[in-house]
């Protein structure tokens, strides 16, 4: 019922908008001076695959002024992001959806860009880029787009990181785009937060810290019973852990606790910014397929990801800090990646 009634607004909403198409070779983007991002997404680490495309648009386009018209949910990830200029969030209520689509017109953006997944249609993130009024409006090519976009990009049928499916939007605008690193960036008074937070859990600057994150949507989530055999493992190591979780998770943390002898810290449910400048303090993360995963990747902290039912090519760690378990996790696999981590990160604070 919810797709057929969302088809059925598409065609509505169509006979409405006049189709018009852009000539990619007449297109003059020397003449771009203001681009508008729109992905609105509840889901954080979606958000944060993402955010190697901003630099790299601003890297091909360093004087412009860059916007991210973002879901109201994890927009202060993005307001970390030194790239952007701006971060809008439209408002829910009518009144307030009217105010703040004719506030993103004012702003007179060249180039829109629907940042949707190439296999799956968002009527909202279609919606508000033809909304913004912008004269170049891009996104990948779909049969429900019905003239919300006037510069479709060709799907390439291929697997490959969703980091790649983002940066081939701009790939097919402008040539020669490499895949950047990503770049968030922790202000002082957060920065600042995080030290005396954790000083007060009696962790030192000295430490070597181990975060865990025991949460997971739905399959994705290892077994609980794992995650508190491994923390009982590493505490009985010596290292320090702090343990992160979600609304979900808050009635395991009793029976962790206890199971692991109030060895750990467990955190407070923190805000973005705060979760963010806690995690960048970890010498290393473990965590299930999560949001808070990608995070830690995304603030270059080492990771150990753990992906039970995930596209690890789409959606997995890239780069030398971070080492992936997938599969049928056993928790000697984990181990076992883990040792030779901790082995590896040792050497290096030598």
């Amino acid at each position: 019922m919810e797709k057929s009634g969302k088809n059925l607004l598409i065609r509505l909403v169509g006979l409405f908008i006049k189709p018009e198409k852009l000539d990619r070779g007449k297109v003059d983007f020397s003449r771009v001076k203001k681009i508008l991002l729109v992905r609105q997404d509840r889901r954080l680490g979606n958000l944060i695959l993402s955010l190697p495309l901003v630099s790299a648009i601003r890297k091909k386009f360093p004087k412009c002024e860059i916007g991210y018209l973002a879901d109201r949910c994890y927009s202060e990830i993005l307001e970390m992001s030194p790239d952007l200029n701006e971060v809008i969030v439209v408002r829910k209520s009518l009144f307030g959806f009217c105010s703040d689509v004719k506030k993103i017109r004012r702003a007179n953006f060249d180039l829109a860009l629907d940042l949707s997944d190439e296999n799956n249609f968002s009527l909202s993130n279609a919606f508000l880029t033809y909304l913004s009024q912008a004269p170049i409006r891009v996104g990948y090519v779909k049969a429900q787009n019905k003239g919300f976009l006037n510069l479709e990009v060709p799907i390439i049928h291929k697997e490959r990181h969703v980091v790649e499916r983002h940066l081939d939007l701009l790939r097919f605008l402008i040539s020669d785009v490499s895949t950047p690193e990503f770049n968030l960036k922790i202000d002082s008074q957060n920065k600042n937060w995080a030290e005396n937070y954790l000083t007060k859990q009696n962790v030192s600057g000295n430490d070597f810290l181990i975060g865990i994150h025991i949460g997971g949507r739905g399959k994705k989530r290892w077994g609980i019973e794992k995650f508190a055999e491994l923390i009982k493992w590493v505490t009985e190591e010596n290292y320090k852990v702090i343990v992160f979780w979600g609304k979900e998770e808050e009635k395991l943390l009793p029976d962790l606790r206890r199971k692991s002898h109030d060895k750990i810290i467990i955190s407070d449910l923190l805000t973005m910014q705060k979760l963010a400048a806690v995690i960048k303090r970890c010498n290393l993360l473990i965590s299930s397929d999560t949001g808070p995963m990608h995070l830690a990747v995304a603030l270059k902290v080492y990771t150990l990801s753990i992906f039970i039912d995930s596209d690890v090519d789409k959606y997995g760690p890239r780069g030398e800090l971070h080492r992936i378990v997938s599969g049928e996790v056993s928790l000697e696999k984990v181990k076992d990646t883990l040792r030779v981590m901790l082995e590896a990160s040792q050497m290096v604070l030598k």
